[in-house]
């Protein structure tokens, strides 16, 4: 299990060692160099782990969420240094993606699989999601994860 001894509702805590799981699996994968594209399934999430996801995603508040969110600024994250707060909830918020849409979305409708009533707080649904899309800052965070943990994405994106 990836999130192994995580609380999934322990507000900033939860979401720092969360991230610090998912830097560790992927430099153990990866023999701490992922200079290739890889995919979230390489980190082999299980079924433990989706009902980790599901309940962080219950349990986010609004205030958490939009703190991370809003965060450009650098996050300390246990193991792993400095990485952007936004960075690190679209992260979670994209293996989120991942793993419930692999179970529930069908093809070309991942969003309403993913918000409907995943989120307890209707703040914080309404902070991620619009008319059943996500927000622009959910997007930029899902954008900025896949800049800091998919080095190769980012030099492709510079050119």
């Amino acid at each position: 299990m990836l999130f192994d001894g995580i609380q999934p509702d322990d507000d900033h805590t939860t979401i720092r060692e969360a991230v610090a799981a998912i830097c560790s699996r992927q430099r153990d994968l990866f023999s701490g160099k992922a200079t290739s594209p890889w995919s979230l399934v390489e980190l082999r999430p299980d079924e433990r782990d989706l009902i980790w996801l599901l309940e962080w995603a219950r349990c986010l508040k609004s205030s958490v969420a939009t703190s991370w969110l809003q965060s450009w600024q650098n996050a300390i994250v246990p193991t792993d240094g400095h990485i952007r707060g936004d960075a690190c909830i679209g992260i979670l918020l994209l293996l989120l993606s991942a793993e419930v849409g692999r179970r529930e979305a069908t093809e070309g409708h991942i969003w309403p699989a993913l918000c409907r009533e995943r989120f307890s707080q209707r703040y914080t649904e309404q902070l991620l999601f619009v008319q059943g899309q996500p927000t622009a800052l959910h997007k930029d965070a899902l954008e900025a994860a896949a800049r800091r943990f998919n080095p190769a994405m980012s030099s492709v994106s510079k050119a």
